[in-house]
């Protein structure tokens, strides 16, 4: 498989995978970190991956300037999906919790994707 289509399949597949454990009460048993923010370091990670992969995916061969414009485009859709998955938790019936700082860590994670991706369009993407 091309890198290309690997990043695609990574993304939606990521994608998939956030929207149902965002919408479904899922239990782990992990042991106890004792970290109060765990929750949001979580949330920063994943929406960091799906900028990653989405970027590397997206981004590919294209040139600087419509590069920046889809980097863009990718982050606010992100963005986007982070407050209607919130909104979801809310006013579904599914036993899971709305929380304003959820959505301020989702876009963070978002923020750093795109930082790591800027870091990287100029090498890697050519």
């Amino acid at each position: 498989m091309p890198r290309h289509a690997f990043f695609g399949v990574a993304f939606y597949a990521f994608l998939g995978v956030i929207t149902v454990m965002s919408l479904i009460d899922v239990e782990f048993n992990v042991p106890d970190l004792n970290i109060s923010f765990f929750d949001k370091i979580l949330h920063t990670g994943a929406y960091a991956v799906l900028m990653l992969t989405g970027g590397l995916y997206y981004l590919n061969g294209k040139d600087k300037k419509t590069q920046i414009n889809r980097m863009l485009i990718l982050a606010f859709l992100l963005i986007g999906f982070g407050i209607l998955i919130e909104v979801l938790q809310k006013v579904l019936p599914v036993n899971r919790w709305w929380e304003l700082w959820d959505v301020v860590a989702n876009i963070a994670g978002v923020l750093l994707g795109m930082l790591v991706l800027k870091g990287i369009t100029g090498r890697a993407l050519r």
